[in-house]
């Protein structure tokens, strides 16, 4: 009796010699909490990185439509068909061949601008290029590249979020019409 005694109290006086058969519930619910803590706030991050990376590519694939389409201007004195209303990008008559972001699609407006619009349940925004010839405001002229959302508040949302980051602003301006705010970007 006296040695099975000796060996608890010699386990429990010396730590390194005590034999752990696992974690406990507290620990495992620290652990968790943790994790979920860390998901919670990389999340929304993850997400603007993968929406901003897709809006980068559409930057990308606008500047290059606006620029097949400068080039047939040029050739050929008009923006080539499918120029009333808003209407899909006619490829057939570009020397381009566009890489399918996802969510995306391409249209041109009126011969004033190309764009490229992203509309689901949480994202609606629109990346555009001003063309360059074929109208006559002056003011259309000017634009660049322009990222607008349609919001009516300056709000904190993923497409806001977005357009704020790539015209490096905190707040977004009224552009293009009623209900839309945006910026304009190089």
């Amino acid at each position: 009796m006296n040695t099975i005694y000796q060996k608890i109290i010699s386990r429990y006086k010396n730590p390194l010699k005590r034999r752990f058969g696992g974690f406990t519930l507290i620990e495992l619910l620290v652990v968790v909490l943790i994790i979920g803590i860390l998901a919670a706030v990389a999340l929304p991050q993850y997400r603007l990185a993968v929406e901003k990376s897709r809006a980068m590519q559409v930057v990308i694939a606008v500047r290059a439509i606006s620029d097949s389409f400068e080039r047939y201007y040029m050739a050929n004195g008009n923006y080539g068909p499918n120029i009333s209303g808003d209407s899909l990008v006619d490829f057939s008559v570009l020397d381009i061949s566009m890489p399918d972001v996802d969510g995306f699609y391409y249209f041109r407006h009126q011969n004033i601008y190309v764009a490229a619009k992203r509309k689901n349940s949480d994202t609606i925004y629109t990346i555009s290029k001003t063309l360059k010839n074929g109208t006559q405001n002056a003011e259309w002229q000017k634009r660049g590249l322009t990222c607008h959302t349609e919001i009516t508040s300056n709000g904190n949302d993923l497409p806001a979020r977005i357009c704020k980051s790539f015209c490096g602003v905190s707040e977004l301006k009224q552009v293009w019409g009623s209900g839309q705010l945006g910026c304009e970007f190089k």
